[in-house]
């Protein structure tokens, strides 16, 4: 069955845990609906992150996927414009691998950006990293939303900074920038002005694995889902065409 992109809706978790098959059909039996999976940095082994195996098991069980790159430990977590350069190529390119794309450029798909435990804030250091990692991942075709944890690095002015940075990229949208908070209180992140797309809660057990339950809050978040089956006439004549009954005179 083929994926198509689908707006992130209803009840949604993260979890660094790959799903099998069992696993993803008990979350949707308990009533989520969308999964957030990890993508690795350069240089580190994938380990348990999402693989294209991972994405045919999540959407055949129904959920809507998307899609994060791993932070830096926080006592490695230096950045700066060509961190930022080489972080973003090289999710988008394993994004690739997996299959994350969209099928359809017309609707674009999310990749998020997980700031937090940063060592060296600054405008030419964590700023200057988020702001090449979005344009990288805009201009690849992608939705970016910045995941606003501690130690971000990043003020409100600067978040309102990125979203303008979609002016200055062809086919794209405010709306193609978007806020995910941790599970600490929002008052104490940044408030960018669009407000947030997700709010993240503490992590608990669901269906017997770790993760981290979220309140999608505006219908900016895309992931993959497994495409609706086609609607098929009741019968086998043509669609459009009238069911005849051959015994009727």
């Amino acid at each position: 069955m083929p994926l198509v992109a689908q707006v992130v809706s209803g009840k949604a978790f993260d979890t660094d845990i790959a799903l099998s098959r069992s696993e993803a059909d008990a979350v949707v039996a308990a009533g989520y609906q969308a999964v957030c999976r990890y993508g690795p940095l350069p240089g580190n082994e994938p380990g348990w992150d999402f693989t294209a195996h991972e994405l045919t098991n999540n959407t055949d069980a129904g959920l809507v996927v998307w899609m994060v790159q791993h932070p830096r430990r926080p006592e490695n977590n230096i950045l700066s414009d060509q961190t930022g350069q080489q972080d973003a190529e090289h999710l988008v390119t394993y994004a690739k691998l997996v299959g994350y794309v969209a099928p359809d450029r017309t609707c674009k798909i999310t990749l998020t950006l997980d700031m937090e435990g940063v060592k060296n804030p600054g405008a030419l250091t964590s700023f200057a990293h988020a702001k090449r990692w979005a344009t990288v991942v805009l201009t690849a075709g992608y939705k970016v939303l910045i995941y606003l944890g501690y130690a971000c690095g990043l003020t409100a002015a600067q978040c309102d900074a990125l979203v303008a940075l979609t002016a200055t990229i062809p086919g794209c949208t405010a709306d193609d920038v978007a806020f995910w908070c941790d599970a600490a209180d929002p008052k104490e992140r940044p408030a960018p002005t669009r407000g947030l797309a997700a709010k993240q809660h503490v992590q608990t057990t669901i269906c017997g694995f770790g993760a981290d339950p979220d309140d999608i809050l505006q219908p900016v978040i895309f992931g993959l889902s497994k495409a609706p089956p086609e609607d098929v006439e009741p019968h086998g004549d043509p669609p459009g065409e009238p069911h005849i009954n051959p015994t009727t005179p």
